[in-house]
């Protein structure tokens, strides 16, 4: 069975994008991704996704719809990671549970050493970008 995961693409006011860097000794250490974290019992991916914000962030969100379901064979867990496209409402971001955190415009999105997982979600999230004109 694979670990439920919950992710935001998250604007800002500017329409820039939060990431955030992994911890170094983390699976993926170092790299980029678009925050949130595995489901808890009894929790709502949109509950989960929330309270992982507010505990490695320290921001506040308001989901706006879910996007895409990536599945991600890894050596242990196996991941499915819901994101959902999301607003910043409140909160300055703060790298509680983070190497570090930055708002990016999609050039700079493109460039950042994104885990695999949110390479796909970087993809998908070209293709509505492109529909959108």
């Amino acid at each position: 069975m694979s670990a439920q995961v919950a992710a935001g693409i998250i604007r800002n006011a500017d329409g820039r994008i939060l990431i955030a860097e992994r911890f170094d000794e983390c699976p993926y250490g170092g790299r980029w991704e678009f925050p949130g974290g595995t489901l808890e019992e009894g929790e709502t991916l949109q509950e989960c996704l929330q309270r992982e914000l507010e505990e490695e962030l320290g921001i506040r969100i308001r989901i706006d719809e879910p996007f895409v379901v990536i599945e991600r064979p890894y050596a242990s867990p196996d991941i499915s990671l819901h994101t959902f496209l999301c607003t910043h409402i409140g909160g300055d971001p703060t790298a509680i549970e983070c190497n570090a955190w930055r708002w990016v415009d999609s050039s700079e999105l493109r460039e950042a050493n994104l885990t695999g997982a949110d390479r796909e979600v970087l993809k998908a999230l070209e293709e509505l970008w492109a529909e959108q004109g």
